[in-house]
């Protein structure tokens, strides 16, 4: 039915809606996909999306096949990126405490830092007198 000329393309896309709401969840997943495709090739996106947001359509993006692995991959760098960047605030506030004002280029390297890097430069925090012998 989308891809025939529409009378009324959001009454369509209502009533196709509709009758995917009662699938299962993963059905349902599967159905709102190939139909966003469907409309994606008639430019009726926009319509589609707002219809689902009239609608209690709800979709599990974790389960769907294409969609699952992109969004998992995206929270898991975000959560890796929260947790460099709390070891990196660490390392810079332990080294304001024992050294003073750090200088911009040091902050900089710091926040640059990967994990691995930054653990070792924590170990070393404690061995070392002054931020020359840090970085040596």
């Amino acid at each position: 039915a989308v891809l025939t000329r529409l009378a009324d393309s959001r009454e369509t896309i209502r009533s196709i809606l509709q009758r995917i709401n009662p699938a299962s969840i993963d059905q349902r997943a599967s159905l709102i996909a190939e139909l966003l495709l469907l409309v994606g090739l008639r430019q009726l996106r926009v319509i589609m999306e707002r219809a689902i947001e009239q609608m209690s359509v709800l979709i599990d993006i974790n389960r769907h096949t294409i969609f699952g692995p992109i969004h998992r991959e995206g929270v898991k760098e975000g959560i890796e990126k929260g947790q460099q960047k709390g070891a990196s605030d660490l390392v810079l506030r332990l080294l304001a405490r024992r050294f003073g004002e750090l200088p911009p280029s040091t902050v900089r390297r710091i926040r640059t830092m990967n994990a691995d890097e930054l653990d070792t430069l924590t170990a070393r925090l404690f061995e070392v007198t002054s931020l020359k012998d840090l970085f040596a």
